[in-house]
């Protein structure tokens, strides 16, 4: 019997999990190219979130003890992004990290070594496009640059754009630039630096395009405007800087990894390999720097090129040749399959229109363009090109149209393909606006749940329960047994696969940390391809463990919520253990000095004296462990951002409220409250705007209602209020009194949005049949209807 094939395990580096908003970032996008290509090449993957080597952040350096779990029994290779661990560190310290892992195969991503393979950026050629763009074509001298962190990336950047001053005798003005370090706050703060010390300048330019929306929101905010007016420009072509249309250099993350696992993988088979590849960048054009997008541009035709020629000259092959060279400035893998099978759908658009167009084939073309649409969205290939398509088509159909009517019919076609695309779009986007609060209240169901539960086997059976709908089907749970030194030895408390569950409270299996399983776990994990990714339990710099999860292709910012959620519940245990054992251990000691007292009176006073200690103790242990349970259980029905009652507290205090009010005739408000237009505040300033604004509902709410009134948040923009022995005749005086200050509110914030809270009220007279569950669907109802009548004002006010 021939023997198995090894399947190979590749491990990549990457600093944190996170994001500005709820779109792809540049780690997951590197990650996803790994994937693909261990996914083609049955290759396992394991992702070791390390944070930056040499950090100034104590939470960070915290997650640089995963650096320490690399070798060659856990993996057969190892990509290390090294401008994303490396932005704190000098060329010096990352060498020596690499140097650090012997004769592993190693190749880098981002930055060039000299004795390690690496896949980098032309950096220098998209930046250098883009300033000289922004002087050549806008005539623009005063250019501001936000530089990047102390990395070659990042330096080369900032060279191509003093050459490009250079180049236009343009003079260097050190004031003009800031020196940043790729986060989004780093470009807010440059601005503000910029328009603090009334430095003058025409257009921005970003080393990222991170930064580079960082800059224009606060611009905004600055200005006032609904419009985006600073001119700007970044790095990276990312989906938020797609979203609000800004000028950038195109790079491709996912090649970079995909790139890098050929590399590797052929440097472990002994294979010929290129030792260093550069992959192009090049400007891409929209609407931020003054220009008109590319896209737009296509949609006109030159009068002057057209010429009736006739329908059997039209060349289907020519538009098939324009759609081929498209095909290749898109994000997507070398792959010659992949682009084959592109190719090949495409084929069937422009046949699709070409037959219906002629045969009158009723809807054909429609069908096929959506068809393309299922092929990328299953392939992962960014389908809004589609829109580039239509306009080659249309090009090369108005050279051969020889009448009205032909005319007509064409642009028919063509116009309900683009009405189409953008319906499509906007379904899409819809989605996704349905699909992200939907997982957020996952993984806040999640975290709730697991501040609820004040032991492991409960927090473990949560994980059990609640992972599987965030789509991660596998965890391990770590905890180390000496948090001084936790590199000697580990306790794994849990191990949930789709196979089955293993769980032992707080008791588990004991093994060598730097194994990261029990060998019979690793054992049973390599049976079948897997991608994980290994995070740090901790809370600041206090490290607990370590917890593994699964991913299919990519990893989005629920992992470091799952991370920060289990982190905050164990340590929350752990502690409550240790008082017990310290409680426990005090127990025995007096059960011990009780014997000797009975065995020897010789010094019975002084041993009575040292039992009435060791009981003080135990008293003060246990009086220790009771606030610890009131703290926690406090916590399990306070809402995190407000501090007010959370959904778990309401209910629980809102029933018991209910039952004395019925119990003794009171009468009281429930009041159901609504934030206006959050979705907004959050699409258009930042989900933290839109944290203040939730905030600043609750203060108000404090300051409108007394002591003796129960104030909750049940959710995001939803908030509830017990009004103790009011009455309907207080409603019109309780919605004056938000008002008012709301009115207050607006008009010291000067935000540039208005607060505004809509209100359901349900009245509970004494005697009363209804039911609790009945007041709350009426003060729901209510909100509703008052919600609809606001509704036209909110709409306005996002136009």
């Amino acid at each position: 019997m021939p023997e198995k094939k090894k399947r190979y395990t590749f491990g990549i580096l990457i600093d944190w999990i996170t994001s500005w908003s709820d779109s792809h970032y540049y780690q997951s996008l590197l990650l996803s190219g790994l994937s693909d290509f261990a996914k083609a090449n049955d290759i396992n993957v394991i992702c070791f979130v390390t944070g930056r080597v040499d950090s100034p952040y104590e939470w960070d350096r915290c997650r640089n003890i995963l650096l320490k779990f690399i070798d060659k029994n856990k993996v057969d290779g190892l990509i290390v992004p090294t401008t994303a661990i490396g932005v704190y560190s000098s060329a010096r310290s990352i060498v020596k990290l690499l140097e650090g892992y012997g004769d592993l195969p190693i190749v880098t991503v981002g930055e060039r070594f000299e004795n390690y393979p690496s896949v980098t950026i032309d950096n220098y050629s998209g930046m250098r496009q883009v300033v000289d763009h922004l002087i050549e074509s806008h005539g623009y001298r005063r250019i501001a640059f936000i530089k990047g962190p102390p990395c070659k990336e990042a330096y080369i950047r900032f060279q191509a754009y003093l050459d490009s001053l250079a180049a236009h005798q343009i003079e260097y003005d050190p004031t003009l630039v800031y020196n940043g370090d790729f986060r989004f706050e780093s470009g807010s703060e440059a601005v503000r630096t910029f328009l603090r010390e009334n430095i003058r300048f025409d257009a921005l330019v970003s080393s990222n395009d991170n930064m580079a929306m960082g800059a224009l929101i606060e611009f905004n905010k600055s200005n006032k405007n609904l419009i985006f007016t600073l001119p700007i420009a970044g790095f990276d072509d990312s989906e938020n800087g797609r979203i609000y249309g800004l000028t950038t250099v195109r790079q491709n993350f996912h090649e970079q990894t995909y790139r890098a696992a050929e590399i590797l993988l052929n440097i472990i088979k002994g294979r010929d390999t290129p030792y260093h590849v550069e992959i192009p960048s090049r400007m891409i054009l929209r609407s931020s720097c003054g220009c008109v997008p590319t896209v737009v541009k296509k949609a006109y035709i030159n009068p002057e090129t057209i010429e009736n020629r006739g329908e059997d000259e039209v060349s289907i092959e020519q538009i098939m040749a324009e759609l081929e060279e498209l095909n290749h400035t898109l994000d997507i893998s070398d792959s010659s399959l992949l682009l084959k099978g592109l190719l090949s759908q495409e084929r069937q658009v422009v046949d699709a229109f070409f037959d219906e167009f002629r045969n009158g084939t009723r809807d054909r073309f429609v069908m096929a363009i959506n068809s393309l649409i299922l092929w990328c969205s299953d392939n992962k290939i960014d389908w809004l090109f589609i829109q580039d398509i239509l306009p080659a088509i249309r090009k090369s159909v108005m050279n051969w149209l020889t009448t009205r009517e032909e005319v007509i019919r064409a642009e028919n076609l063509l116009h309900a393909a683009m009405i189409f695309l953008f319906d499509t779009l906007q379904m899409a986007e819809a989605n996704r606006s349905v699909t992200n609060p939907l997982l957020g209240e996952n993984t806040e169901r999640l975290g709730e749940a697991l501040m609820a539960s004040l032991d492991y086997e409960s927090q473990l059976k949560t994980v059990c329960q609640l992972l599987p709908q965030l789509d991660i089907h596998t965890c391990y749970i770590a905890l180390f047994e000496d948090e001084a030194n936790p590199l000697d030895k580990s306790r794994l408390i849990l191990a949930m696969t789709k196979k089955g569950v293993f769980k032992q409270g707080g008791q588990g299996i004991v093994f060598n940390t730097l194994d990261l399983l029990p060998e019979a776990f690793m054992e049973d994990l390599h049976k079948d391809r897997f991608s994980l990714v290994v995070q740090v339990l901790h809370q600041g710099d206090n490290k607990m463990g370590y917890v593994i999860l699964d991913f299919d292709s990519t990893i989005n910012k629920n992992y470091e919520i799952v991370r920060y959620r289990l982190s905050v519940s164990l340590k929350g245990t752990m502690l409550i253990e240790r008082i017990s054992r310290q409680a426990a251990d005090l127990e025995i000691q007096v059960k011990e000095r009780t014997k000797e007292l009975s065995e020897s009176n010789k010094h019975l006073k002084e041993e009575i004296a040292k039992r009435k200690d060791v009981e003080k103790q135990l008293k003060q242990a246990l009086r220790d462990l009771r606030y610890y349970n009131e703290q926690l259980h406090r916590q399990s029905i306070r809402d995190e951002l407000t501090q007010l009652y959370n959904r778990r507290g309401f209910m629980q205090l809102g029933n018991e409220f209910y039952e004395n009010a019925k119990k003794n005739n009171m009468s009281f408000l429930l009041l159901y409250a609504d934030l206006d237009c959050l979705k907004r505040i959050n699409d258009k300033f930042g989900h933290d705007e839109g944290d203040y604004a939730i905030v600043s509902t609750a203060q108000i709410l404090n300051r409108t209602f007394r002591n003796t009134d129960i104030i909750s948040r049940l959710g995001g923009d939803e908030f509830t209020v017990i009004i103790s022995g009011a009455s309907e005749k207080d409603e019109a005086d309780i919605r004056n009194r938000i008002q008012r200050y709301c009115d207050l509110h607006n008009e010291l914030s000067k935000k540039p949005y208005k607060l505004s809270i809509s209100l359901g009220f349900a009245h509970y007279a004494p005697g009363s049949s209804a039911a609790f569950e009945d007041l709350m669907k009426a003060a729901d109802k209510a909100l509703y209807a008052d919600k609809q009548r606001k509704s036209a004002g909110c709409h306005k006010q996002q136009g």
